[in-house]
């Protein structure tokens, strides 16, 4: 992979980081935007380590990825777990009415 391929890469990433950024800002009373943009943020940071770990060839841009993915992976599973017990106690909710009820 030359040089300018690595600049698509890194302009791809930084687009995929100010979308999640802004979404993360315009989602100030909505819990589930607000982590679906810090995942879009997180990807674009996975995606930036590992084109420096291929561009400077090694590996441990791949490493941190995968810790990266791993430990985002469980957060969502405590998400949804997290939701599975709201929607049981308050039976059959929607999600958009989640911020509403106390």
């Amino acid at each position: 992979m030359d040089l300018l391929q690595h600049n698509y890469v890194f302009i791809t990433s930084s687009v995929l980081f100010f979308i999640g950024f802004v979404g993360m800002l315009k989602s100030a009373r909505s819990f589930f935007n607000f982590i679906l943009s810090s995942l879009i943020v997180i990807n674009s940071i996975i995606i930036n380590l590992i084109a420096f770990s291929k561009y400077y060839d090694n590996y441990e841009g791949y490493v941190y990825s995968l810790i990266f993915m791993v430990l985002f992976s469980l957060i969502i599973i405590v998400g949804l777990i997290i939701f599975k017990n709201y929607n049981d106690k308050f039976d059959n909710i929607k999600i958009h009415d989640i911020d509403d009820k106390k």
